[in-house]
């Protein structure tokens, strides 16, 4: 999930998955107002908004529903960039 002042940070977030077995990382922008989405998609992330803000439970479930939305992987994994 990725909030507002992230911009600086979420990139390498995203960097550090590539050397893994991760197929993909979405991240969940939730109205962030500095680059922080732009960071992540041009980092290789798949970006959804979530457009309610400030509700955590919702930002986490809408990363779930984004994840399970792949048929193509096994696991879903939940982590911040802060």
């Amino acid at each position: 999930m990725a909030y507002n002042d992230a911009a600086a940070s979420i990139g390498f977030a995203v960097e550090d998955f590539r050397p893994t077995s991760v197929r993909r990382v979405i991240a969940v922008d939730n109205n962030s107002t500095d680059h922080t989405a732009a960071e992540a998609e041009c980092a290789g992330a798949v970006v959804v908004r979530e457009l309610a803000p400030g509700l955590r439970a919702l930002c986490l479930r809408r990363a779930l529903q984004e994840g399970s939305r792949y048929t193509d992987t096994d696991f879903t994994l939940l982590c911040e960039a802060t």
